[in-house]
């Protein structure tokens, strides 16, 4: 066994080294709000999503994929940052209105944070990021200040996907700093934007951060789409089929632009999204239980996909819990540079797992802690801590739905879980600013109700 893993080692850092000689392009495709189910490759096949499922069928597939929050703007904040966004009092969603107890002026990710961009641009990439930014409104949080080299999208976290007429400042679109009109279909204009960007951009090695607002709320469709799915019951379901029918084409589009540029055997591509599937817009994430804004399943567990033809197998698929937080060292190793030592990073790097087949769980600990909630994730073991109730424990590989608590029967389990629950949180910063008031009282009515539709099913 020794022999083993000292052959697995040797390999992957000779891989290691052949990758710093020839840097990759690197792509971070992002959706928004989209149910776990809801795409061919991870779920029930509710949608077609030829172009998903062809992404996933060419690299690998993890199928216990994670994000670090349940809602929007504190998940990016971990993906961008490569740590837990508790350690900086990153918990909720931005203030679009601020209460008087809201600071402005710490309202979004600080400045003392490394972005992926900045990691990247000090290795000689071009860097940019397309579409919806929603961590911080002025100048101090603009992603201009934060690493990339260029910007085009809204600051803020939802907006229509058709023209606005004098929008308001956080559905405003930006070229940079410069106030932009567009034509068309939000997310076809996205998609023209990172094709353009990326075929101007080819002189260095580029990061990509394609963030669409796609498939969050409200749920404009295109009508030469929605009219194919007028045979579903669910209304909201008919515009969040053609929604979804969208975003996969575009993705397609990109996808093919790599391949005419010459340069998708060079690029590695990482698709997620960025927390559960959302209650208001008709997301399916069953079997899991819960939504977007709760700490069962339903709510952090995200369709995971990363491709990188020649470098990563095809066709592979992972059962091992992986995070959001991982693209940032992984992305830094592909690149042949190192982390910051001055400060801890919750992510791993993934390429051992990817490229060389490691065995094992890239994590011990995986944690999540919003408002009223808490959970961890140990092996197969998830402990959900909220304030109405005594904790409760899931054996996730058991018990997917997290219909059966297991915390009568394993007391020590549930002690040693809530310790190192505690001693993570002892850890972390105070909030930065506290916004969501009306999520109080909803996460736990949010989470029975969850778990009680996937018992249904």
């Amino acid at each position: 066994m020794k022999t083993l893993i000292a052959l697995l080692n040797l390999m992957y850092f000779s891989a290691s080294g052949a990758l710093a000689a020839d840097q990759p392009n690197i792509l971070v495709i992002l959706s928004d709000d989209a149910g776990y189910s809801d795409f061919g490759f991870s779920g029930k096949k509710n949608f077609p999503t030829p172009n998903l499922n062809k992404l996933a069928s060419e690299g690998i597939h993890f199928t216990e994929g994670y994000v670090s929050a349940s809602v929007c703007s504190p998940s990016r904040a971990g993906l961008l940052t490569g740590r837990n966004q508790q350690r900086f009092g990153y918990y909720d969603n931005l203030p679009v209105r601020p209460m008087p107890q809201d600071n402005a002026a710490s309202s979004g990710l600080p400045d003392t944070e490394i972005t992926i961009a900045d990691a990247l641009k000090e290795n000689g990439y071009n860097t940019a990021v397309i579409g919806k930014w929603h961590l911080g409104y002025g100048e101090k949080f603009h992603p201009n200040n934060r690493g990339f080299d260029y910007f085009y999208g809204m600051e803020g976290g939802a907006r229509s996907y058709w023209p606005i007429d004098n929008p308001r400042f956080d559905h405003q679109t930006y070229e940079n700093h410069q106030k932009q009109t567009h034509e068309g279909y939000y997310t076809d204009v996205l998609t023209d934007k990172a094709i353009d960007w990326m075929n101007n951009n080819q002189e260095k090695p580029f990061f990509l951060y394609l963030s669409y607002n796609a498939v969050h709320n409200p749920m404009d469709a295109k009508e030469d789409i929605l009219s194919k799915y007028a045979h579903m019951e669910n209304k909201e379901r008919q515009k969040l089929a053609a929604m979804t029918e969208s975003l996969d084409d575009n993705i397609g589009r990109v996808l093919k632009s790599l391949d005419d540029m010459g340069i998708d055997e060079n690029t590695m591509v990482f698709f997620l999204n960025d927390n559960g599937g959302a209650e208001i817009n008709s997301s399916d994430n069953l079997p899991l239980a819960g939504f977007k804004g709760t700490p069962l399943e339903g709510g952090i567990r995200v369709p995971y996909v990363v491709r990188w033809p020649g470098k990563i197998k095809a066709g592979q698929v992972n059962h091992h819990p992986v995070s959001a937080l991982d693209i940032f060292a992984t992305s830094v190793a592909a690149a042949g540079g190192t982390l910051a030592t001055d400060r801890p990073y919750d992510g791993v790097d993934l390429l051992p797992y990817m490229v060389v087949s490691k065995e094992g769980a890239p994590h011990e600990y995986l944690f999540w802690s919003r408002h009223s909630f808490a959970a961890v994730r140990a092996g197969d073991w998830k402990l959900i801590r909220l304030p109405d109730r005594p904790a409760m424990l899931f054996n996730i590989k058991e018990d997917i739905a997290e219909q059966n608590d297991r915390a009568g029967e394993n007391v020590e389990k549930v002690n040693s879980l809530l310790k190192t629950l505690y001693q993570w949180e002892k850890g972390l910063e105070h909030k930065l600013f506290d916004t969501e008031y009306m999520w109080y009282a909803e996460v736990p009515r949010k989470f029975d109700m969850g778990r009680a539709l996937a018992a249904e099913k």
